[in-house]
């Protein structure tokens, strides 16, 4: 130890000697500095880095030698246009399926998607007429007429053949026991009239169907048949060709049909039909998948 340090550390206390050998002066003696002996609280080493900004001047340095050594990147993809959608040049595809070519229609009538027209003799469809989906009127072989106020309900068939795809079995078996057949003046043509309703999946071929007559779920009515005003066809009832129906007849089979009194006696009642099958086409009209032709 140097005489001139001696003299310094002569009035000083054993601790005070050893100042600067406590675990904190080692350790600042590593890094480089020592402690302040006259104010042990201080150092006369720089002040430190805000924590992190050493590493952060690192990355810093390392991010912009990439940047240099990386080659140029394209422009950036645009985004949507405005309002969420995107635009397309393309036209909605056109239908491949052919339009009738003699189809006349009034502008009342209401068409479902789905109901079709085929065949290449005259359609006439009437004031508010109404096609529920997949109901087929067909042309082929005669003209059609749909009256003023009918409804086909879905998957009613009206026209000349449409009745080919039936069991032929079923339509023999009742023609069969048919007394009341008939030759008909009538053979050409399909005409329904006034208010004449076809319910789901019945089938009709017959040449004329009077004013209000129902024709019921899955009955059929023969090429020829002339069905009267009023009458009611029940379910699945086979009617053979050229069969006539008096009018204010509910028919079970082309045998077997009794007057509906009810109707014929009773105007009152009749009305009421007549008014419950005008504001049901109200009704539709209100619906969207049916369209105003």
């Amino acid at each position: 130890m140097e005489p001139a340090h001696q003299d310094k550390m002569a009035g000083l206390t054993k601790e005070d000697q050893n100042i600067n050998n406590t675990t904190e002066d080692i350790s600042n003696q590593a890094s480089g500095h020592k402690a302040n002996i006259s104010n042990p609280t201080t150092t006369n080493a720089p002040p430190p880095l805000a924590i992190g900004s050493q590493r952060n001047k690192q990355n810093l340095t390392t991010a912009q030698k990439l940047q240099h050594s990386l080659p140029a990147m394209s422009a950036p993809t645009p985004s949507r246009p405005e309002g969420g959608r995107r635009t397309s040049t393309m036209h909605k595809r056109a239908s491949i399926l052919p339009k009738h070519p003699a189809l006349f229609t009034d502008p009342t009538c209401l068409i479902a998607q789905h109901a079709g027209f085929t065949g290449t003799q005259p359609i006439t469809v009437g004031p508010n007429v109404v096609l529920h989906p997949h109901a087929k009127v067909s042309s082929t072989l005669a003209p059609v007429v749909l009256g003023e106020g009918v409804v086909l309900w879905e998957r009613a068939k009206v026209g000349v053949g449409m009745g080919e795809s039936m069991n032929d079995s079923r339509r023999n078996s009742e023609a069969s026991r048919a007394n009341s057949v008939r030759d008909s003046s009538r053979g050409e043509g399909t005409v329904l009239g006034r208010n004449v309703t076809v319910e789901a999946t019945a089938v009709v071929e017959a040449a004329e169907v009077g004013e209000g007559t129902v024709i019921e779920v899955g009955a059929y009515l023969g090429k020829g048949c002339v069905i009267g005003k009023h009458c009611t066809i029940v379910a699945h009832c086979v009617i053979p060709a050229n069969t006539q129906i008096p009018d204010y007849m509910v028919v079970q089979s082309a045998t077997e049909y009794r007057v509906n009194k009810t109707l014929l006696l009773k105007p009152e009642v009749l009305e009421m039909r007549t008014n419950f099958h005008t504001m049901q086409i109200q009704t539709f009209k209100s619906l969207p998948h049916f369209k105003v032709k």
